[in-house]
Order: C-alpha cells, then structure tokens, then sequence
C-alpha cells in the first residue's frame, strides 16, 4: 500500500503493520521528527544537514550522502538523489527512510518517504510510492469533469456511472501512453 502524508499516520501505519501484516509506503510531512542520538530533529533540518554533508563529501571527493537512482515511469525513466536506511521515526518507530531530491544539486525541496519493509531500499520504495501520483491526477481530472456533481436516481446509478466512466478513462489512459497499441493505430482510417 501507498498513500500520502493526511494518512500517514502512527495509529493506521501500526494497524496495517500489526493486524494486517502489509507492507506500505507513506509520506512524511517536513515537520515531521526522525528520532537521532542528538534527539529529536525535524525531518527538514535533517535533510538540510544531510546536504551539508553531500555537499562537503562531493568537494572532497568522498563518496556522495545522495545516490542517484532511475525510476521507470510510463515508458520514461525519471531521476532521483537519494538517501536510504532504517531509523526511528518519531511516534512511529523503526522505519525505513527515503528521502529523494529531483535536481542532482538538491537546490529542490525534499521529500520524505517511510517503510515498514526495513530491508527496502530506495529505488523500489520510490517506485511504489510514485504509483501514488495516478491516483491524484484520476482524482483531480475527474473533479474537473465534474464526476462528482452528476445527479443520478440512486446510490447503484452512481455506482455504474463512475464504474463506466473509471473503465473509459483507463482505457482512453491505456492506448495514450501505450506504444504498440499507438503504433498498431497508426495509419489506419476512421470507420464512418
């Protein structure tokens, strides 16, 4: 499971870990705390440090705090800089922690990514959490279609409705980033 950081939270992370033994990925916020020898430390402080460190290792030509890691993506590969290892996360325990910068210079603001599995590592963390982002984007096109302003008979009506619309808009997303099926497309006529 993957979710965003409303339900990353201690009481549902323990509950699918405990009860429900599921594995899960979730979003930390900034000021969420990682739990140090130092004690308590916000998650951006901590990140702030760790690029510190990145940043003087690079300049002494030690090895780098942030790794470089390749996503694949519909078709396309996207590029992190990561950091990677199990810590004890403030009102959540141990847990594995990803945090991932976009630009290889990490002139972008992080984001932080946790993990029950402890033995995860970075690149298939990331790849399940970034399953997440469809969903957002079903969401908010959907909205601005105004799926859910359709007056309909009854809860069953709406039901099918949103079941049919859900199955088009997968296909319609399907064939769009599907390159054998654009190909096999390719140059054939529109029936009349």
């Amino acid at each position: 499971m993957t979710f965003d950081n409303w339900y990353t939270q201690p009481g549902f992370c323990r509950y699918l870990d405990q009860t429900l033994h599921l594995p899960y990925v979730g979003t930390l916020a900034d000021d969420d705390q990682v739990i140090l020898k130092s004690g308590l430390q916000r998650l951006d402080q901590f990140a702030e440090h760790l690029k510190q460190e990145h940043l003087v290792a690079l300049k002494d030509g030690r090895p780098p705090v942030f790794k470089p890691i390749t996503i694949p993506c519909k078709g396309r590969k996207e590029r992190y800089y990561r950091y990677c290892a199990t810590h004890r996360i403030a009102k959540f325990g141990q847990q594995r922690l990803v945090i991932n910068y976009r630009q290889a210079d990490l002139s972008d603001s992080p984001v932080f990514y946790i993990s029950n599995r402890l033995t995860w590592q970075a690149p298939g963390i990331t790849r399940i959490r970034r399953h997440r982002w469809p969903v957002e984007v079903y969401h908010e096109e959907g909205k601005a279609e105004g799926l859910d302003q359709y007056q309909l008979r009854d809860f069953q009506a709406i039901e099918r409705h949103i079941a049919l619309v859900a199955v088009v808009y997968s296909f319609l997303n399907f064939a769009q980033n599907n390159g054998r099926f654009l190909r096999s497309q390719k140059g054939r006529q529109p029936r009349p």
